[in-house]
């Protein structure tokens, strides 16, 4: 997800400090997806590149995006002012087990892999992608999509000790502000993942490696990892550091050894 700063201080504090100014909720958005996939292909078996197609099967989507939401909190609250450009889809609310194909779809997936010898030491560049495609969710499937202007003056109540008809459940609550669900089926993009390596072997028996990727999924940055490896004998030694994704630096070590010819523990 992405998080706006002035969403995250209304969700979790109320909006009593932006008394008669505006918070920017967005840009906000998130996504929760489940999927499978059943791919076939064919590998180059000298350079390990391989080109795959897939058949999707949907099973549970819920994601929002919200271009713009500003909210003006008049003086004392007396009424509520919502600029909203964004839009909400979900997958059918069937009841049905979430093993159940709620939408069906496709995707392709390659890695094109390419040694590039330099004397005694050897370049390896590496470029692919992994579940290029998109599901199209079944006709039972549910979307809000919404570009206005929400005025809401609260609700006046007459008697204190008389609650029936104060309560409002959420379907009512979404019905007054305009914010019903649309039934129909939906083309949505899978949260595909493109990336690139750049290896380098030298003397010692050292390789130094340089990655990137970046995935279609809201509040993915850019995710690079920069990383040391050093084999001797039946041993290796790893040591690498990271910057991006769903997360700021990281740093890590690792280790591995070799029993027989078969086993490989790391």
């Amino acid at each position: 997800m992405r998080y706006a700063d002035d969403l995250y201080h209304v969700s979790f504090f109320g909006n009593g400090d932006f008394e008669n100014r505006w918070a920017e909720l967005g840009p906000t958005a998130f996504e929760k997806v489940r999927y499978q996939s059943f791919g076939f292909g064919f590998e180059d078996t000298k350079t390990r590149s391989y080109l795959m197609a897939h058949v999707v099967s949907g099973q549970d989507l819920s994601a929002a995006r919200i271009d713009r939401a500003d909210l003006f909190t008049a003086t004392d609250g007396q009424y509520l002012r919502l600029e909203l450009d964004g839009s909400y889809a979900r997958s059918a609310d069937d009841g049905i087990t979430d093993w159940q194909s709620r939408g069906i779809g496709a995707a392709l997936s390659f890695r094109v892999n390419a040694p590039l010898p330099i004397g005694h030491s050897s370049l390896a560049f590496s470029l692919g992608v992994d579940d290029f495609g998109a599901i199209a969710w079944n006709d039972r499937s549910l979307r809000v999509p919404r570009d206005t202007t929400i005025l809401y003056e609260g609700i006046h109540v007459e008697d204190v000790l008389d609650i029936d008809g104060v309560l409002i459940d959420r379907d009512g609550l979404q019905d007054t502000l305009g914010l019903g669900y649309e039934a129909g089926a939906f083309l949505r993009p899978l949260p595909a993942k493109l990336y690139a390596s750049l290896a380098y072997d030298c003397a010692f028996s050292m390789r130094y490696t340089a990655e990137i990727d970046i995935r279609n999924l809201p509040g993915y940055l850019p995710h690079a990892v920069f990383s040391a490896r050093h084999a001797y004998r039946s041993n290796a030694f790893r040591a690498e550091i990271s910057l991006g994704g769903f997360g700021g630096w990281r740093a890590g070590l690792g280790a591995e050894r070799v029993f027989g010819k078969h086993l490989l523990v790391e």
